[in-house]
């Protein structure tokens, strides 16, 4: 579990939050109540979390505290404070803690919110790293790549570029692309339109490859071709563009050899814009593989995930008509030493193979491939960390294909953009995953596993805004187990947390339409919600409770009233009006939960909707 700093200068305070972490499995590094005293521990134990109270004694307060502590060390603050006026709370908000909790609180809020600032900070952390590759192989390509923001202004360009324009990044990051980037036509003079805008406003690729001439920083012209694309979010709003320059001082290139180039490039800034719009896995790698077709002109590409056995699953494909579809399969190649290939993969082997014909393969791999209809096959892994996740496979068909080497280097850095989208997409999952589960837990009683107090009130008031408006009866049923404090005296709290779980269960299965929802209401009391149910299904029901709980025959030799443990219920049913509120609701099933009560306990009362009314 984490490593948590507590900076807290009210002593009990502090000692009954390090009780709770402990409680957790937390460990706490040091227990201070200076912030110089904070700043000093955290640098030589380096938590993984610091909570900090926000009013300290002496000349530094918990805020600046903070401040000091994530400028320095990059550790997060949860900040803890019993009350804050407005202006406090917007100078805390300047130093961007991880959580806020408002003194007092329970063990759980207080989990949750470690949880919660613990497992934000390592995705941000993962998210930095990630983008930090991003940038890493913007700077890597070799042709001069430029990014703005929506607004036109520079925020990204690599060496090319700099070499290529004459500028320096540090001298135009900020500044408006339409006055650092210049085109006019090589022919007649006439400017060129920067075409960033043009793909913002347009959402659309824009391309400048005819007669284009850059004019860079020291006045000198210089050929190009140029391609602007719109960087898209994931709501479809263009956020940005990038600009990619290709010098087009040597016209002895072959076309073709141009239009590779070119789909490159784009095929690199879509898969770019994919990933970062997008945290569906599946829609990237299906992007990825239908435009590595069409870039390579090929007959299938797919992406095969290995499994912990490295046992293959082709989860995506793209294959041309009239040749075999292997989406979904299991391929097994027991031909091949796995672990040899694996390794091999690991090193940064790639598998290029014109003709299968050809090629020193063994007899079984070449049948294999010829089952699969594959001619002409180039393979490279896709790998996370020292693993191989999987593989990406561009296959010929028809007839064997001489793989060109920028095809090869092209696929590479795919291969590493897929490797970023999956990454960030398993890190988006488990986040959403924790969120869930931390939801759930805000929601739940820890003890019988159904809905807490907090979640009732919510639903209740939900339920009764619904049917207030569709003009439908909800009836509410209070149930308390009857002698419950003797049960605890003669059998021991063990047995009666045992017992509360036994009911709690019963009940739940009892209640079991969709709309139903059942609670702890407070110690041995459980509250039942029936939407859409008038009071002759609130007794059907709470006589079926009744039963269920007899079924159990659980012993109870210190009741007053029987042998095993009987319950007591009050219930009241209504429609919703303008005059009446949930609370008055409640108030009369537990008027008739007290007449159940006082009246010989196991037993069920109800109270009318005229109990409800003002009086």
């Amino acid at each position: 579990m984490a490593r948590i700093l507590v900076v807290e200068d009210e002593r009990v305070v502090a000692w009954n939050i390090q009780e709770i972490l402990q409680l957790f499995d937390h460990t706490v590094v040091a227990n201070v109540a200076s912030a110089l005293e904070a700043i000093q521990i955290v640098g030589e134990t380096q938590p993984d979390l610091v909570l900090m109270d926000i009013r300290l004694r002496g000349a530094m307060d918990g805020i600046e505290a903070a401040k000091a502590i994530w400028d320095q060390f990059k550790i997060p603050v949860v900040y803890l404070t019993a009350h804050a006026d407005d202006q406090t709370l917007k100078q805390a908000l300047v130093a961007a803690p991880f959580g806020y909790l408002l003194k007092p609180f329970n063990r759980l809020e207080l989990q949750v919110t470690i949880e919660t600032a613990l497992r934000r900070h390592q995705v941000e952390r993962e998210l930095a790293i990630a983008q930090y590759w991003l940038k890493t192989t913007l700077s890597s390509i070799g042709d001069a790549t430029i990014t703005t923001d929506r607004m036109g202004r520079i925020t990204f360009m690599n060496s090319t570029a700099e070499a290529l324009t004459g500028w320096q990044i540090g001298e135009v990051l900020g500044q408006s692309a339409t006055q650092i980037l210049q085109f006019k036509n090589g022919v007649t003079d006439e400017a060129i339109a920067n075409p960033l805008f043009a793909a913002m406003q347009t959402q659309t690729r824009v391309l400048l490859f005819d007669n284009c001439v850059l004019l860079r920083r020291d006045g000198s012209e210089h050929l190009v071709c140029a391609s602007a694309s719109p960087i898209v979010d994931e709501e479809g709003s263009t956020i940005g563009s990038v600009l990619v320059l290709q010098d087009a001082s040597h016209r002895t290139e072959a076309l073709e050899s141009r239009r590779q180039e070119a789909g490159q490039e784009r095929l690199m800034i879509e898969m770019t814009q994919q990933i970062r719009r997008s945290l569906d896995l599946n829609d990237t790698l299906n992007t990825a593989v239908a435009e590595i077709r069409r870039l390579f002109q090929t007959d299938r590409v797919l992406i095969y995930r290995f499994d912990d056995h490295y046992k293959g699953t082709v989860i995506a494909e793209s294959v041309g008509e009239g040749w075999m579809s292997l989406a979904g399969q299991v391929i097994v190649d027991e031909c091949v030493r796995l672990d040899r290939c694996i390794h091999a993969y690991i090193q940064g082997h790639i598998q290029n193979i014109p003709d299968i014909q050809r090629a020193a393969l063994a007899p079984c791999y070449v049948e294999l491939l010829v089952q699969l209809q594959v001619r002409a096959n180039l393979v490279v892994p896709i790998v996370q960390g020292d693993q191989v996740w999987g593989l990406i496979a561009v296959q010929h068909c028809s007839a064997p294909r001489q793989w060109l080497r920028s095809q090869v280097d092209v696929l590479k850095q795919l291969s590493q953009h897929v490797a970023i989208a999956i990454q960030q997409s398993e890190q988006y999952q488990t986040l959403q995953t924790t969120n869930q589960e931390l939801q759930r837990l805000a929601m739940m009683d820890s003890l019988t596993q159904v809905a807490n107090r907090r979640y009732f009130d919510a639903y209740l008031q939900q339920e009764w805004h619904r049917l207030k408006r569709d003009q439908v009866a909800i009836s509410l049923l209070l149930c308390d187990i009857d002698y419950f404090k003797n049960y605890n005296d003669y059998y021991g709290h063990q047995a009666g947390d045992i017992c509360l779980q036994q009911i709690a269960l019963a009940i739940a299965q009892t209640a079991k339409r969709p709309a139903d929802f059942v609670a702890r209401y407070g110690g041995e009391e459980f509250a039942i919600v029936l939407p859409n149910t008038a009071i002759e299904g609130a007794i059907y029901m709470a006589e079926q409770i009744q039963q269920a709980i007899a079924q159990l025959a659980i012993p109870h030799a210190a009741s007053g009233i029987s042998s095993y443990v009987t319950i007591s219920l009050g219930i009241c049913s209504t429609i919703p009006t303008l005059q009446q509120t949930p609370q008055r609701l409640i108030a009369a099933a537990d008027q008739a939960l007290y007449r159940a009560k006082t009246n010989g306990r196991n037993l069920y009362y109800v109270t009318a909707p005229s109990a409800m009314e003002d009086e």
